[in-house]
């Protein structure tokens, strides 16, 4: 098992074209370490490299078409998931496109079309392909309702630009191999010398990598430099897996709360903290 750390894990790749493809050379690497992979093709005219391609990993290897660009072939891509598996560990896209005539012309020239559609398949099909990951896995802990309530409450890009320009909030991005692997979010509490942890997320391919505890401590030195004696945190009840992850890392349960979110939702969560100070 020590050579196949991914081992067990479902992934699901997105991007394979042809064998000098960085989403094969990914994948490769995925299937090596243990992990099952599920795959897309982007229309009949990739299928056949696609099809030979994964071969390579057994004849069984799922492979569904799917148009990142239409949600409906999105949804029901991620249908054929659910029906292979209860859940997604890996993600994968490695997807971007622009008209050709864009990718010849001097910039100037890009058309509000083109660009539109570079947007669409290259960074907005991420966004959706996310959100068939929350709705199809997340429910174990949470609602489908509530999770499309959070989604749009907490990680709307148009919340995020305001919290980035306000004081007294931060948002850290980790990078690791050149690519964003996890982010974390913190802010002052408006209680005399507490912080809290707001979100802390480390994609799976890179967890039990101390990225994690990496980013916890990065963000005590900030509470510590504003003069904070401890970080506070609010994580769900059923969320066992990261409630190990922060006893881990120095938290302790220091309470319970119902939280009502609006909605008619409410957030049953423990309360946890941590002294940065080496006072608690």
């Amino acid at each position: 098992m020590a050579d196949q750390p991914l081992a067990g894990k479902i992934g699901v790749v997105f991007g394979v074209a042809n064998k000098r493809s960085i989403a094969w050379a990914i994948a490769q690497a995925w299937a090596k370490a243990g992990a099952k992979l599920f795959f897309n093709y982007q229309g009949e005219r990739l299928k056949d490299n696609v099809e030979e391609l994964v071969e390579e990993f057994g004849r069984e290897t799922a492979l569904w078409p799917c148009d990142v660009s239409k949600d409906e072939e999105i949804a029901d891509f991620f249908g054929k998931v659910r029906g292979a598996t209860d859940r997604v560990d890996l993600l994968l896209h490695s997807v971007a496109f622009a008209p050709k005539e864009a990718l010849e012309g001097d910039f100037l020239s890009t058309t509000r079309e083109a660009y539109r559609m570079a947007h669409d398949i290259s960074a907005y099909s991420l966004v959706a392909l996310a959100r068939e990951i929350w709705r199809a896995h997340y429910p174990a802990i949470i609602s489908t309702a509530q999770i499309e309530y959070m989604l749009a409450q907490r990680y709307d890009a148009q919340v995020v630009r305001e919290e980035l320009g306000r004081d007294g909030i931060w948002w850290d991005k980790l990078m690791a191999g050149g690519e964003m692997a996890g982010f974390a979010s913190y802010f002052l509490t408006g209680v005399p010398g507490e912080m809290k942890l707001d979100k802390l997320y480390v994609h799976p391919r890179h967890q039990r990598q101390g990225y994690g505890g990496r980013m916890i401590e990065y963000a005590c030195g900030v509470a510590r430099e504003r003069g904070c004696g401890r970080l506070v945190l609010a994580v769900n009840k059923q969320n066992r897996g990261a409630i190990d992850a922060y006893l881990k890392h120095g938290f302790r349960v220091a309470g319970a709360v119902v939280k009502d979110i609006g909605g008619g939702f409410v957030m049953d969560d423990y309360l946890m903290v941590k002294g940065v100070t080496g006072d608690e």
